[in-house]
């Protein structure tokens, strides 16, 4: 008798942890739009900067001191920068959160576009 009633209640305990799972959305769902092939700068990153609104701050036609200096639509500048645009992008201690006066990040398929740029060599 007692040890049906321990058969039991291991059962009752493997059951309830086997329907303990991790259910976050976008491991579930991943963002299947997001296109990491062939990615250079003019093919893409400069397309990433832009459509996150860098230039406003970030471009040659922008006076100093607005954008920290770094240009963003020059290809040698932001190759130059790259940790420095990873920081910022990834919010990371050290660096100037961007974009600049949001709590929010960029999108996470342009952030995974700029590291896989920068691990790629970083290609024009």
């Amino acid at each position: 008798m007692k040890s049906l009633f321990n058969i039991t209640i291991l059962i009752i305990i493997l059951i309830s942890f086997s329907t303990c799972f991790y259910n976050k959305e976008e491991i579930l769902y991943p963002d299947k739009s997001c296109n990491t092939t062939n990615i250079t700068y003019l093919g893409k990153i400069d397309s990433v900067f832009s459509k996150n609104t860098c230039f406003s701050c970030h471009a040659s036609t922008v006076a100093p001191p607005d954008g920290g200096g770094l240009q963003l639509d020059k290809y040698a500048t932001v190759k130059e920068n790259i940790n420095r645009v990873i920081g910022a992008i990834n919010h990371q201690p050290g660096f100037k959160p961007m974009p600049l006066g949001q709590s929010e990040k960029i999108d996470p398929c342009s952030i995974l576009i700029i590291q896989l740029w920068k691990d790629a060599g970083m290609p024009e």
